[in-house]
């Protein structure tokens, strides 16, 4: 299983650029196309330019090995190998959920809980592993959504689905909103008709 590669780099000629994507919950860069048996050095290129036709090149090949299963990752003992991030997880996650086809309404929610999520992560948390973080932090974003039984269930539920995306990702179980406490939510009753309108109805 794997993520979709994309290129990663900087405006200076002197820093290098690579591919980057995710392989089976790992973090993989490709750096040329020596894996690939490919004559390719973006990272040797003499303007950006030519790097960036460079980088092109071999971004292809690399979604080409990756769908024909002939990129050898594992044997590979040079290639970077990490887990994941929260910070990396929850932007594939909602990468991945914003491209189905799910309602307009939806991917908003799903946007707002995720960025209000990032934002209340401190920098460790969101560098960390995600089961790293502690159940009584994710009790604690939740409780900013109290006005309501309805409306903390409601951002309960979208960071659940967020983190079921991200479980599926990395292929880990991410029980965190699971284990949180639940609200009791309001039934909504039907608005009462005035005598006048019962009377007045076709």
């Amino acid at each position: 299983m794997y993520t979709e590669p994309k290129i990663f780099g900087s405006e200076d000629l002197k820093k290098r650029t690579y591919i980057l994507f995710y392989f089976n919950g790992k973090r993989v860069r490709i750096y040329n196309g020596h894996l690939l048996g490919k004559n390719i050095h973006p990272n040797r290129a003499n303007s950006l330019k030519d790097r960036d036709k460079l980088l092109n090149e071999l971004l292809f090949e690399v979604k080409i090995a990756l769908r024909t299963n002939t990129l050898k990752i594992d044997a590979e003992p040079a290639l970077e190998k990490t887990l994941y991030t929260t910070k990396e997880i929850l932007s594939y996650a909602i990468t991945n959920k914003l491209s189905m086809d799910i309602s307009s309404e939806y991917k908003r929610n799903l946007k707002y809980i995720y960025a209000a999520f990032l934002d209340f992560l401190d920098t460790s948390e969101k560098e960390s592993d995600i089961n790293q973080i502690k159940l009584s932090r994710i009790e604690e974003f939740l409780s900013g959504y109290n006005s309501s039984g309805t409306y903390y269930m409601n951002k309960r539920r979208d960071l659940g689905v967020l983190l079921s995306a991200a479980s599926k990702l990395i292929q880990q179980p991410v029980l965190l909103v699971k284990n949180t406490s639940t609200r009791r939510t309001q039934s909504r009753l039907h608005k009462i008709y005035e005598p006048e309108q019962l009377y007045n109805t076709p």
